[in-house]
């Protein structure tokens, strides 16, 4: 059977014609562990982002276009606000979605 997986190809690769052997392999399993948990620990430290900051990464510059949307709805969003609150209504959803 032809292996397909291009990580399995270079594993038996290696196997065959080197001198490696199973403590190698699990010591980069052990490495990609620790470098996968490192980064899910660090993607979920980033702060949650407003709807309202999408607006600035749809294009490298952001048109006018744009700008006229992303002013549209950032006064459709204050809107929602009750007199003197300062937390836009999406990130209240974003809150408690997580706390769920």
């Amino acid at each position: 059977m032809r292996l397909k997986d291009p990580i399995e190809r270079v594993r038996a690769y290696l196997t065959r014609n080197t001198q490696v052997d199973d403590d190698f392999f699990a010591a980069i399993d052990a490495e990609a562990d620790e470098l996968s948990a490192n980064l899910r620990a660090a993607c979920l430290a980033l702060p949650e982002p407003t709807m309202a900051e999408t607006f600035d990464w749809v294009f490298a510059e952001q048109t006018s276009q744009l700008a006229e949307q992303q002013a549209l709805y950032r006064d459709y969003a204050a809107s929602f606000l009750e007199p003197g609150g300062t937390t836009p209504p999406e990130q209240t959803r974003f809150e408690e979605a997580a706390q769920k």
